[in-house]
């Protein structure tokens, strides 16, 4: 907790009531740290209004005093979603005490509910109208409809009955700066201008919080069929998914991989649950029809469906649900699989989607990559195949190292996403952004998407600081400047506070590769960390890759921050582009940090065959020679194997003529005709794995300081941030000194 502002818990109080407000730090802990504890925060308050109104002042203030409002349902999110940063800036909304249940109308097979009611309050309440919400999750004892709301939630009825969007009629939200959109309808037929309610659903708060919904209710189902089949390959599973189709036709409500892997997870860690086929199979299904006809023969049609199957081989083994104990026992069998896991250790997980007739391509492409890189872990990829919801992931071995198996999270979350995108699919098909998966959101949409985010969030009347979840503490999200040549450069802004620190990142890297220094930067400082073009979420419509042009990127950027005094810092290529781009800043420039640079000024220029010598082999196997350089040259011998392989394989991701042009630029810099327009201090952070000549930079520099930052290689900032960014900071608050501050 932070110390709010004084007079905000007395005006917070007004709004909501002595009891409405917690300012307390054991009384807010429980809102400020994900239910997985991979994602904390602090903030000024929780708030916990019970009516629309009360949302709807509450924000008006927020408005006006520039707070930081994050909304939080259940905290059950995968991702960190409803969690605010460290800044301390921000104020946790709680919509726990939005319950209520407004309306139901069983003739009207609608329901309105507030945000803050738990998911299986809202299936009771149907249920108690013979009527059915078919909304399903595993977190539905304590996940709130606003969360699922904002999260677009799926499930494991979603291949009958759709995702959270398909079930809602009308909503309610409270927009930044304090105004309502009233629109709780419970039409089925609307074509009065722009479907408004779908930009609130999986915004996850960034454009309102959503604090009711009217919702579509079903017929209550009188008879369902259950099954566990086993199967030789995901492929067999597809097949049967189309046949039981086939068979039933919109009777089938859930289709659900179990692997081998799974099964003995929680029989192993979970009382109460067996393998119902025990003999080895690969993969299994879990597969259920459903019906409101009570009097309709469900089991003989399944029965018959997986006869035929045996009989042609899609399914190797049965077996059928008598009763509901023996459902229930199947169906906790499969809604285990994630307590299972967390009996075993730690996990990496993927909440990917896929057309269904690429799961199995899929899965034979990704299963041996695993098995190859880490063979610390084991993959357990289950989830709705039916919808082309598959949960890949990758469990550690019992014994294994956890700090170490985590510490392959990234590579292995590149390589399955890069490879999702390779066959149309989506890297996150129900658990939503949050804060963990921002830079992904930034790596895989198009830069028309991006682009029409940002102008939806900028379109709103009062798009200023209330309703921040979802933007990994960026003050508003991923921003854009232009550069001369009409490229898009995105970069986004942490904290407050001078200077404005913008960091820059090295050759065939991007903005991502400053994580480790955003936490120990963003307390003090603004924070400015940009994607170079044809990097990241960045523009490639450019022919000049250049030292020279992504200089103008960086000076374009510094002119749309505000602050009075810059410091600019440079990663490898990152820094000479700052030494580029210091003259086009100006006087607001306090000076340059180099990370891992400046090892050649004052040496002659290479002469160009030189230059072509080392270019040559990148241009004729760039992946090849790209994972050669980093695993040969750029970390020491005793280096984290994960963090090399992780780089290795990051950098061999950029496109080859990107990177092979920007090299050459690189390595064609003259420093001497550049330094003398440089007229700022500049600092130095270098490793030890290559000598640096202080006395022969300073001849050229003569206002040169340099750090030796020993046993660490190229990405120091990644291999050593607990003893780098002290550094930084002293660098940092050097140069501020210098500068007056």
């Amino acid at each position: 907790m932070t110390a709010a502002a004084p007079g905000l818990a007395r005006r917070l109080g007004d709004i909501l009531g002595a009891d409405g407000v917690l300012t307390e730090a054991a009384d807010c802990a429980p809102f400020l740290v994900d239910h997985l504890g991979r994602c904390r925060g602090r903030a000024l308050a929780v708030a916990l209004p019970r009516t629309v109104s009360e949302v709807s002042r509450l924000l008006a203030l927020c408005e006006t005093e520039r707070i930081g409002v994050v909304p939080q349902a259940g905290n059950t999110s995968y991702c960190g979603g409803g969690i605010p940063d460290d800044s301390g800036r921000q104020l946790v909304l709680s919509l726990k005490r939005l319950n209520r249940i407004r309306a139901l109308d069983a003739g009207n097979y609608s329901l309105v509910a507030e945000a803050g009611c738990i998911l299986s309050q809202v299936q009771q309440a149907a249920e108690a109208a013979g009527r059915f919400f078919p909304l399903s999750i595993g977190s539905q004892g304590s996940c709130q409809i606003g969360g699922n709301l904002s999260t677009n939630a799926g499930g494991v009825n979603v291949l009958r009955y759709g995702m959270m969007r398909d079930l809602v009629l009308g909503l309610e939200v409270a927009l930044p700066g304090g105004r309502v959109l009233e629109g709780l309808s419970t039409l089925r037929k609307d074509n009065t201008g722009y479907d408004i309610k779908s930009l609130f659903l999986g915004a996850e708060g960034t454009l309102g919080v959503i604090t009711a919904a009217s919702f579509k209710l079903f017929p209550q189902p009188q008879v369902r069929a259950t099954a566990l089949a086993a199967l030789p390959d995901v492929r067999a599973a597809v097949t049967l998914l189309g046949e039981l189709r086939a068979a039933s036709g919109d009777r089938i409500s859930s289709f659900e991989l179990i692997p081998r892997a799974a099964i003995e997870l929680t029989t192993r860690h979970i009382p109460g649950v067996t393998d119902p086929l025990p003999g080895g199979n690969e993969w299994s299904v879990l597969c259920e029809l459903s019906s409101s006809r009570a009097a309709e023969p469900l089991d003989a049609l399944l029965e018959e469906a997986l006869g035929a199957a045996l009989e042609r081989g899609t399914v190797r083994d049965a077996v059928l649900t008598r009763s509901e104990r023996e459902r229930a026992a199947l169906w906790k069998l499969r809604e285990s699989i994630p307590e299972a896991q967390r009996h075993e250790g730690a996990s990496l997980k993927h909440d990917i989607s896929l057309p269904v007739a690429a799961l199995p391509d899929f899965v034979a492409r990704a299963a041996p990559w695993i098995s190859a890189n880490v063979p610390d872990g084991r993959l357990v990829a289950y989830g709705h195949v039916g919808d082309g919801n598959l949960h890949f992931n990758v469990s550690q071995l019992p014994g294994a190292d956890r700090e170490r198996f985590l510490a392959r999270a990234d590579g292995v979350r590149r390589a399955v996403h890069d490879l999702v995108r390779e066959f149309g699919g989506s890297f996150s098909a129900e658990h939503g952004i949050g804060v963990l998966k921002v830079g992904e959101l930034e790596r895989y949409a198009s830069p028309v998407e991006l682009d029409l985010m940002r102008a939806v969030k900028r379109a709103q009347p009062s798009p200023g600081a209330a309703t921040t979840s979802g933007d990994a503490g960026a003050d508003e999200g991923p921003r854009i400047a232009t550069s001369p040549d009409n490229v898009h450069v995105e970069y986004r802004v942490y904290g407050h506070g001078e200077p404005a620190v913008l960091l820059v990142h090295g050759w065939a890297n991007d903005a991502n590769y400053w994580h480790a220094q955003l936490d120990a930067l963003k307390a003090r400082y603004t924070v400015v960390a940009l994607n170079l073009a044809g990097h990241g979420a960045s523009g490639n419509n450019r022919s000049d890759w250049s030292i020279a042009s992504y200089a103008q990127d960086v000076a374009a950027v510094a002119r749309q921050i505000p602050n009075a005094r810059l410091v600019v810092v440079g990663h490898s290529m990152g820094a000479a582009v700052a030494l580029v781009a210091a003259p086009l800043i100006g006087a607001r420039l306090r000076g340059v940090i180099a990370v891992e640079a400046l090892r050649t000024v004052g040496l002659p220029p290479l002469a160009p065959a030189e230059i072509e010598q080392r270019v040559a082999p990148f241009r004729t196997d760039f992946v090849g020679e790209t994972r050669r350089m980093v695993s040969g040259s750029l970390f020491p011998r005793d280096a984290d194997r994960a963090l090399v392989q992780k780089v290795a394989y990051d950098m061999s991701l950029e496109p080859p003529a990107i990177a092979v042009a920007s090299l050459r630029s690189l390595l064609s810099m003259d420093f001497a005709s550049v330094l003398p327009a440089v007229h700022v201090p500049v600092y130095a952070i270098n490793s030890d794995l290559l000598p640096t000549d202080a006395a022969r930079i300073r001849r050229s520099l003569p206002d040169f300081t340099l750090d030796v930052l020993d046993h660490t290689g190229h990405f120091l900032m990644l291999e050593a941030p607990a003893r780098f960014n002290p550094l930084l900071l002293k660098d940092i608050e050097a140069l501020s000194a210098r500068a007056g501050r």
